[in-house]
């Protein structure tokens, strides 16, 4: 996107649009060039793409057979999109794409405590956004086809299950 093209975009704003949207920038944590992009031509599959993208690399990093996922930087980017405002199966898409393919490599990489942890915050964040957006049995869905599939490890495989048992029975009190 052009500057020109943008301050065409801009100029056809009013007032309290153009407040509004300044207000959006600063909400959001993302560099203001690319939420502008994204105001300017959404484009929601192609972003969705980008990060999944981003989490399938550092999915991959790895040393001698051990992990080197950063799920700092997995729930980092996540939050991200988040700023974007998808719809919540988008959100809940993105989620499950990362506890599931982050449990698939414990299946090929070892994993520390942390991340082994990690993986079930994930869990956990993805069932908890999916409560509070109304699309908790989609979340639920998600995770249930995962652990269905048969590619997780036999240890992934019981500790969420295990995960998911100890969620419903918490959220039924």
């Amino acid at each position: 996107m052009s500057k020109a093209q943008f301050r065409k975009e801009l100029a056809q704003l009013d007032r309290e649009q153009l407040v509004q949207l300044l207000l959006d920038v600063y909400d959001v944590q993302v560099h203001p060039k690319e939420y502008f992009e994204f105001f300017i031509n959404p484009d929601m599959p192609k972003l969705y793409e980008k990060f999944r993208l981003g989490i399938e690399k550092e999915l991959k990093r790895g040393k001698y057979n051990r992990s080197r996922t950063r799920v700092s930087y997995i729930k980092k980017a996540i939050k991200t999109f988040g700023c974007f405002g998808p719809e919540p199966e988008t959100m809940i898409n993105l989620m499950a794409y990362s506890v599931l393919s982050m449990a698939m490599n414990e299946r090929y990489y070892y994993m520390t405590d942390t991340q082994l942890r990690g993986i079930d915050a994930l869990a956990v964040m993805m069932l908890d956004y999916g409560d509070k957006h109304g699309a908790f049995d989609y979340a639920l869905g998600k995770l249930q086809r995962g652990l269905d599939s048969g590619a997780l490890s036999r240890l992934m495989t019981e500790r969420l299950t295990a995960l998911i048992n100890e969620y419903l029975s918490g959220s039924s009190d």
